[in-house]
């Protein structure tokens, strides 16, 4: 049942990706024609209405004073609000639409999301793809998949939230999707040789992109539940990078709820925003060991 509703959404996917050129242009041409429309249907009545009442009642100023008149005008008025809310709604409604698919193509791979606009938005075949980014088309169609499967996640995110899954999120906070998801999959490799410590590590090796793309399995071993020394030589890190790791670290080793007040004032002084989020998130972790339930 559920495979077949991931197929459903995949082909509405599938639908907006295919029409969301089309999309974009008919949004631009309904905007035009509302504006338009609205704005003539109305002249046109004021003006003639002036016209047939043209030896009525004048104030000074060349006011229109004609109750009949005003009577035409508002009722003008009530139906062109009744059709301008109408086509608002719909565009609106595209433009939401087209904005949800732009978001989250934003959060795909770089390679995934490009293979997929120079298909569908672009309309070049596999081999123009293939010439473009210099790789073989079945490469590119893979990628292409990958990108797909990752927008039906990102579309059904929402429906796959549960009461445990919320409940997570108002005990730790999670920098995003992305950063929740890593975390996740780390804690399954962790199931086998579970180590104290091991989640506030965890949460900042995942959510920092710098320590992420270095490699988790560089810090820190699934299999035997310690941790691993890192070489700068072999990546440099940045201040921030190299601050976080020693945090994490500190709390998957040694670390002394007796002496918080030391650790904030020796590692957060020149945190990024975010980098301070990370540090502060799992020093909670570490100070309450337990509040996230993997199994």
């Amino acid at each position: 049942m559920e495979d077949t509703i991931m197929q459903e959404i995949k082909k509405q996917i599938e639908f907006i990706l295919h029409n969301y050129t089309t999309m974009k242009s008919e949004v631009q041409v309904l905007e035009f024609e509302l504006n338009r429309s609205t704005t003539s249907l109305r002249s046109e009545t004021i003006e003639s209405t002036i016209l047939s009442h043209s030896n009525q009642e004048r104030v000074s100023g060349s006011h229109l004073c004609d109750k009949t008149a005003n009577i035409v005008i508002e009722h003008v008025d009530s139906q062109i609000n009744g059709e301008y809310h109408a086509l608002r709604t719909l565009i609106s409604n595209m433009c939401v639409e087209m904005h949800r698919l732009e978001h989250y193509l934003s959060l795909l791979p770089e390679k995934e999301a490009e293979v997929i606009r120079l298909f569908y938005f672009e309309g070049l075949t596999w081999t123009q793809i293939s010439k473009s980014t210099l790789c073989a088309p079945r490469t590119m169609q893979r990628n292409k998949e990958k990108g797909i499967e990752k927008l039906v996640r990102y579309y059904t995110i929402l429906d796959r939230l549960d009461a445990k899954s919320l409940d997570i999120r108002t005990k730790v906070r999670f920098i995003g999707y992305i950063h929740e998801e890593r975390f996740m999959h780390c804690m399954k490799l962790t199931e086998k040789s579970k180590a104290h410590g091991v989640e506030p590590m965890l949460y900042i090796l995942s959510g920092c992109n710098e320590l992420w793309q270095v490699g988790v399995e560089t810090f820190y071993s699934f299999e035997s539940g310690t941790t691993i020394s890192y070489a700068d030589s072999k990546t440099a890190l940045s201040d921030n990078g190299r601050k976080l790791l020693r945090l994490a670290y500190h709390l998957a080793n040694s670390f002394d709820r007796d002496n918080i007040v030391y650790i904030l004032r020796d590692y957060f002084p020149g945190l990024e925003y975010v980098h301070l989020e990370l540090a502060i998130e799992a020093i909670k972790l570490a100070l309450f060991p337990g509040i996230i339930d993997e199994s």
